[in-house]
């Protein structure tokens, strides 16, 4: 099951458990055609509809800016009563901050750490393993990384400044490897991980027997090629 599927990491999360050989069913709204998005073998399963919670052994939860906590909790909950549920794996993802909330405060707006800790407590409290993927900001993930998984190139076309849209072009073609480490951000450094890492991360931990109950951040690097199975396990067994 992948909750925030129709962002564009998640997205990219269906196509990569495709490949390896899982069956994603994307939550979807009703209003959204999932054939149109994830293409006539992917079914999209409308939470809260009429078709009863199917059964799953793992949830990825994608959204770029973090489900609503109680939202979290209900699914990784119900999911678990069919006793197939094993694992849950959550992106946290780095959010840009207004240069206004400096000056008015979030607002009751919880912290990505505060929706880990949210998480963490859900799937405990129903003995289900979890991972958390943490990342730097999110960029790219279009055709310029070279991969069958990415998504169109409305990723570059998206921003009216012709400057940035080729940075972001040049990021995915140079930045398509990833190192582990904690995710820090100064004034002289942003992190930022390229949706395609933030997503075979994710598809990739759900495999691995070494990623029970760990967080891990990834940040994009240089490199020519993206990760394959093999270095994901190999940076999952550090």
């Amino acid at each position: 099951m992948v909750a925030g599927a129709v962002s564009g990491t998640g997205q990219l999360v269906v196509s990569i458990l495709k490949e390896l050989g899982l069956v994603p069913r994307p939550l979807v709204n009703q209003v959204l055609d999932g054939q149109r998005i994830f293409g006539g073998d992917v079914k999209g399963f409308v939470y809260g509809g009429e078709e009863p919670l199917p059964e799953a052994s793992g949830l990825v939860i994608t959204d770029e800016k973090g489900l609503e906590p109680k939202l979290v909790g209900a699914c990784i909950r119900q999911l678990a009563r069919s006793g197939h549920l094993s694992r849950v794996a959550l992106l946290s993802a780095k959010q840009p901050v207004s240069p206004l909330t400096s000056l008015f405060g979030g607002g009751d707006v919880p912290s990505m750490e505060d929706l880990e800790n949210q998480a963490i407590k859900d799937c405990e409290s129903v003995d289900v393993e979890w991972t958390i993927v943490r990342t730097g900001f999110l960029r790219g993930g279009g055709p310029r990384s070279d991969s069958k998984h990415s998504l169109g190139s409305g990723v570059y076309t998206q921003y009216a400044d012709s400057v940035t849209s080729l940075e972001e072009e040049l990021f995915d073609l140079q930045m398509k490897s990833f190192k582990v480490g904690e995710i820090e951000e100064n004034i002289f450094s942003k992190p930022q991980t390229s949706r395609l890492i933030a997503a075979s991360g994710l598809a990739e931990s759900l495999l691995s027997d070494s990623m029970g109950k760990r967080r891990m951040g990834i940040t994009s690097v240089k490199g020519d090629e993206l990760p394959s199975s093999l270095e994901w396990e190999a940076a999952f067994n550090k």
